[in-house]
């Protein structure tokens, strides 16, 4: 490989590295869409009933499948994803950042100094 191609994959790795930063740090984030009991949509005073996706409305189910357990859970985040997208989108700018510091202090081909 020239030197050329591998200035250019050096580059292309922190990007990369970013660019799976953010797609964690999004996944991680809470979710904002409706509340789902199956791939029925649920609404204050629901309960998710024994069978997955059968909601239903009014009291008597149990407690820990109503309306409010169920969309503490579906719209949750995940630390973990949270704290690894921003490991990773760091990690890649520093990465970058040494790279294009250093590209800048490398004297361009055939210049003596």
């Amino acid at each position: 490989m020239t030197q050329q191609k591998l200035d250019v994959w050096a580059f292309a790795a922190p990007l990369v590295l970013m660019g799976f930063g953010g797609l964690s740090l999004y996944l991680g984030l809470p979710d904002d869409g409706p509340v789902t009991c199956g791939s029925s949509t649920m609404y204050p005073g629901d309960y998710c009933g024994p069978l997955a996706g059968r909601v239903i409305t009014g009291s008597g189910g149990p407690p820990a499948s109503n309306y409010d357990a169920i969309a503490a859970e579906q719209h949750a985040s995940t630390p973990f994803a949270i704290i690894l997208g921003v490991v990773l989108l760091v990690a890649g700018a520093a990465v970058l950042a040494l790279l294009v510091h250093a590209a800048r202090r490398r004297p361009a081909q055939g210049q003596t100094f």
